[in-house]
């Protein structure tokens, strides 16, 4: 019989053609799914990293803003100075781009997670076709494979 490894790479291109194909289209969508959950991943720690200068450079504001003595309007509220709001709306904004970059994040987890039991799945069914294939092919006597089809004898 020819060696397994080159037994393997027909059978993947003759008579496992199909499965061998599926497991490669189902491995270039995990791989892919891969990086794409790797780019969001890398967004999200610029994010985290944006929001706590963000959030530092906020309370450095409060701080300078409650040494210099508050101002109230006449409802009572704090006035704070133009710098300070712009700060309070970028964090705003930083945050709700992070949870939708981590809610993404976790979609893509779920995906990778349901391709790579596709892939797993996939190769093992392409293995244990080519051991059937290859069991049947080189490793069986005609004789016994004659009667082992049905209403062989």
């Amino acid at each position: 019989p020819p060696a397994r490894t080159t037994a393997f790479e027909d059978f993947k291109n003759e008579r496992g053609s199909e499965i061998s194909r599926i497991f490669k289209e189902n491995k270039a969508i995990l791989n892919e799914r891969k990086k794409k959950m790797s780019e969001v991943t890398q967004r999200i720690h610029v994010l985290k990293r944006e929001i706590e200068a963000t959030r530092q450079a906020l309370e450095a504001q409060k701080l300078e803003r409650e040494q210099q003595g508050e101002y109230l309007n006449e409802d009572g509220q704090v006035i704070i100075e133009e710098e300070e709001f712009l700060l309070l709306v970028k964090l705003k904004d930083l945050r709700k781009q992070y949870r939708a970059d981590f809610s993404e994040f976790r979609d893509l987890q779920s995906e990778v997670q349901y391709c790579q039991h596709l892939v797993d799945q996939c190769r093992r069914k392409l293995l244990t076709e080519f051991e059937i294939w290859y069991n049947e092919a080189f490793l069986i006597p005609e004789e016994v494979q004659e009667a082992l089809k049905p209403g062989g004898g």
